[in-house]
Formats: structure tokens, C-alpha cells, sequence
């Protein structure tokens, strides 16, 4: 399942936004920081 088909309030970056750092796992935390994923969407970076 592609994660643009996720709830947004589920996605790893919405989550960062809405409910902070703690409340995502290392490994989600870590995709962000790696910006994986596509570039432009539900954009925290990029």
C-alpha cells in the first residue's frame, strides 16, 4: 500500500506536523530525514 493512500492524519510528515516527534517511530522519523518518499507531495521537505 503506497503511503498516498494512507489517512492523512496517519502519514509520517502529517504526524510530525500535527502531533510532534514523539509520537512517530525512529524508523518513520529516519524517513523523513532522508526525505524518502516523492518530492512535493505532503511537503514538510522539499
Amino acid at each position: 500500500m503506497h503511503i498516498k493512500n494512507w489517512p492523512e492524519g496517519d502519514r509520517p510528515r502529517e504526524m510530525l506536523l500535527e502531533k510532534g516527534p514523539e509520537a512517530l517511530s525512529d524508523a518513520a522519523l529516519l524517513a523523513i530525514l532522508l526525505r524518502t518518499g516523492r518530492q512535493g507531495k505532503a511537503g514538510l521537505i522539499g
